[in-house]
């Protein structure tokens, strides 16, 4: 299981990012180790179960898909009545999806140079 737990630095980073946002000004807030390792072990659950749960989506898509897409994460977390997660992935969508658009064209454009190149080249 411990192979599965997310590392304990990433954890009290967190906790301790979240305990102060909402801890009064200049109050130290801390968390005990053993939180600190529900919290790991907490996580590692909740991200095997959404991965399980978008897995199922994608399996069950048309056409049957084996590869989970941010789509089928987004679905799971509302099917998961975590709606309030998914519109905060919103965003990040979006700007992975512009992303993968300025790739595709950045793609388009240098085949069609290496083409070009060839036909001057007489191959």
């Amino acid at each position: 299981v411990e192979s599965l737990l997310m590392p304990t630095s990433v954890i009290k980073r967190l906790v301790r990012s979240e305990l102060a946002r909402h801890a009064p000004p200049n109050t130290p807030v801390t968390a005990s180790k053993h939180a600190d390792l529900a919290i790991s072990v907490a996580t590692s659950v909740f991200i095997s179960y959404l991965t399980t749960v978008a897995a199922a989506i994608a399996a069950e898509s048309k056409p049957r898909r084996m590869t989970i897409s941010a789509a089928d994460v987004v679905a799971a977390l509302e099917e998961m009545d975590f709606g309030d997660i998914a519109e905060e992935l919103a965003p990040m969508r979006e700007e992975m999806a512009r992303r993968a658009a300025v790739k595709k064209v950045a793609r388009a454009g240098v085949g069609k140079e290496i083409e070009e190149a060839q036909s001057v080249m007489g191959e």
